[in-house]
């Protein structure tokens, strides 16, 4: 894996980290417990793509990915069955409008960084993998807007 390919694995794999973390803390933020549950729901297929890249990423031997590799799966452990403290972005969310708008900002940063890596990896079943996950991440994307724009009809000072 060349150096270009494993820094944009280490930014994905930060990325699904940090969606992991930020779906915990929305799912804490709100009160509204249909968010609450998709935010759940959100956060475990967050850790599912961040697992998948990690089993994909054992195939590499060079000490640097192993080594962050052994970090990555001691957090994943650390985080099963507890729940995350808000990450700062997440700290002055509340609302329900402008908690959807941020989580579609997250999927389609994930989205992004997906379809980076996946142009710059030859292996086909790499590429089966990240297409797998991008097209959950879509599937997150098209829920959430769809909640928002919902939202908006319900009661349109959401966009306020």
């Amino acid at each position: 894996m060349d150096e270009d390919v494993r820094r944009i694995v280490a930014e994905s794999l930060k990325g699904e980290l940090r969606s992991l973390d930020f779906y915990f803390a929305l799912a804490e933020r709100t009160s509204n417990e249909e968010i609450k549950k998709l935010c759940r729901r959100f956060a475990a297929e967050e850790e599912g793509h961040l697992r998948a890249l990690v089993d994909w990423l054992e195939e590499d031997t060079s000490p640097e990915v192993r080594s962050a590799l052994r970090e990555v799966r001691l957090l994943l452990d650390a985080e099963r069955g507890r729940e995350k403290a808000s990450p700062l972005e997440a700290e002055q969310i509340s609302e329900p409008g402008r908690l959807l708008l941020a989580a579609i900002a997250k999927e389609t940063e994930s989205i992004a960084s997906l379809r980076a890596l996946q142009e710059r990896v030859d292996d086909p079943g790499a590429r089966g993998l990240l297409a797998r996950i991008m097209g959950e991440e879509e599937r997150h994307k098209a829920i959430l807007e769809r909640r928002y724009e919902e939202a908006v009809k319900r009661s349109p000072s959401v966009v306020s």
